[in-house]
């Protein structure tokens, strides 16, 4: 070979080399990025869990102190319901007690007859199963 072809081959081969250090750098440079890129990926899909889990544990929250208001409100119309329905039949009773003595005496009472005569029926009615309910 001659001295120039000898100089074209070694420009080539030089050239070569440049050509393939910079694909390795580039590959290197890529390899980098895609290394950044799954650690990211990697960071966000943590961070939705995490999100996710803090969420759940809010709502599941939410859910219960929502069922205990319910209980909470529930219980206390059937302790009103229960308190309307015992006067209700205390109620009852007394226009009963007052009806019965009315036909058994044959009279209208007195105000102060009527009420120690509702006084009496009360006292003497087994009302305590009424009372817990």
């Amino acid at each position: 070979m001659d001295p120039q072809e000898v100089r074209l081959h070694a420009a080539s081969i030089e050239e070569a080399e440049t050509s393939r250090d910079e694909a390795i750098r580039l590959l290197d440079e890529y390899k980098a990025q895609l290394a950044q890129a799954r650690r990211e990926a990697d960071e966000l899909r943590e961070a939705g869990r995490r999100e996710g889990e803090r969420q759940k544990t809010e709502i599941v929250g939410q859910a219960q102190e929502q069922r205990e208001r319910i209980v909470s409100d529930t219980q206390t119309q059937i302790d009103a319901q229960a308190q309307a329905a015992v006067a209700g039949i205390r109620d009852d009773v007394v226009v009963l007690a007052l009806s019965a003595a009315e036909k058994v005496t044959g009279k209208t009472l007195s105000e102060d007859d009527h009420r120690k005569l509702v006084e009496d029926a009360l006292a003497q009615a087994d009302l305590s199963g009424l009372r817990s309910a």
